[in-house]
This record gives structure tokens, sequence and C-alpha cells, in this order.
């Protein structure tokens, strides 16, 4: 049971990953005009746990 819930989890936390990504894609994209947009992410270090 442990070993579903976590992942059932993990696939939960990619796909909320990968519509995240699409939606900040979506509103950086360059319109008729350039606005010269960005973002950044900061990726922590040891935040993983792998067994």
């Amino acid at each position: 049971a442990t070993d579903t819930r976590d992942a059932l989890a993990k696939s939960i936390y990619a796909s909320l990953f990968d519509w995240l990504v699409e939606q900040i894609n979506k509103s950086l994209e360059v319109g008729k005009r350039y606005t010269g947009r960005s973002i950044s992410i900061l990726d922590i270090y040891g935040f993983e746990s792998f067994h």
C-alpha cells in the first residue's frame, strides 16, 4: 500500500509540474511585442529522497 501511495503521489506531482511549466510557457510566449519576460527556478539540492 505504501508503494502504491508513493507512486500515486509522484504521478500527481509530475502532472502538476508539467501543467505548471505549460502555463508558465504560455504566459511567457512572445506575442506581437517582445516584452523580455523571464522566470527563474531554484532547484534545492538534496530535497529529493531516493531509496
